[in-house]
């Protein structure tokens, strides 16, 4: 009867494991045909990208000249299209895969134990916190970073283009001094915002953290009370006792769904971030095409 019963067991555990073997082979297909749908339509989206920034370019005025670096604007139109690509490609596909995954895991995790879950409301709003100060940050850093590189762009564009000219009025040590200094400012545009970053980053690995351990001492708390006033059975699986309110797999459901929910939400602020980097370089780009020849031209800062 032993090997019977271990026979049985044995064959409900190689169920549970074709199971997972054909939602594995689902999620591969599904994904790998979200990341080609995304990634052709984002790769046709750039090229048309690229075609209108330049040709707003071609048909600007001497004013508009007068204030942009043409040098450096050409210096980042392949960067900034790079940009658009990856925010409206992958990151924008896996952005709306974490969400759905966020809202399905609070969702899961109401169903099976709606007092967990409140616990788990409760907690969200620091981990929303951290990841909307994650995107603040990487906002204000890309711009700062694509004025800089503009900088440096224009200036070596400069003296390539004028190479003749540099040489033959030795003016190589003035062009590598303003080429360094460019640099040096994107260098120190993106080092300036690293120990903000790495804090808010590790705050919002804490609040994962202090996540988990609320959800693992409230949902032992809810078991070892019903146990303590009723002695029904946390597990569900003894015959002839009564099952307690909160059973042991429902308080391992609403954390596991609470845990899909918490990294859902940590991918997401990714997605924003590329999605925030791509209308960040938009703005950049949307100022010649939508300049009106003539019109009066002031420089741009984008925040």
């Amino acid at each position: 009867s032993d090997l019977g019963g271990a026979a049985g067991g044995m064959a409900s555990i190689r169920n549970i494991a074709f199971q997972f073997l054909v939602v594995g082979a689902y999620a591969f297909v599904v994904a790998t045909v979200q990341t080609s749908c995304v990634e052709v339509a984002a790769t046709r989206a750039t090229l048309a990208f690229r075609k209108q920034w330049f040709a707003a370019l071609l048909r600007q005025d001497a004013a508009f000249f007068d204030v942009h670096d043409v040098s450096g604007l050409a210096s980042t139109v392949g960067a900034s299209a790079n940009k658009v690509r990856r925010g409206l490609g992958r990151k924008f596909g896996e952005g709306v895969q974490f969400g759905t995954t966020f809202v399905g895991g609070i969702i899961y995790a109401f169903y099976v134990s709606w007092r967990v879950a409140l616990v788990v409301i409760g907690v969200l709003p620091f981990v929303s916190i951290s990841a909307i100060a994650v995107m603040k940050i990487n906002q204000s850093q890309t711009a700062r970073a694509t004025k800089a590189y503009s900088s440096a762009g224009g200036v070596a564009y400069q003296a390539v283009a004028s190479i003749r000219t540099v040489l033959s009025l030795n003016s190589l040590p003035i062009f590598i001094k303003e080429y360094t200094a460019a640099t040096m400012e994107a260098y120190r545009s993106a080092v300036s915002p690293l120990w903000k970053q790495g804090f808010v980053n590790g705050t919002m690995l804490g609040s994962f953290i202090l996540l988990y351990a609320i959800l693992t001492l409230y949902g032992s708390h809810l078991l070892y009370k019903d146990i303590r006033a009723t002695g029904c059975d946390a597990s569900a699986g003894v015959p002839g006792v009564d099952d307690c309110g909160e059973t042991g797999s429902s308080v391992f459901g609403a954390m596991l769904g609470a845990a899909f929910a918490a990294q859902g939400v940590s991918q997401v602020a990714n997605c924003i971030e590329a999605v925030t980097a791509a209308r960040t370089v938009c703005a950049t780009a949307l100022v010649p095409i939508q300049r009106t020849l003539g019109a009066p031209e002031q420089e741009i800062v984008i925040a």
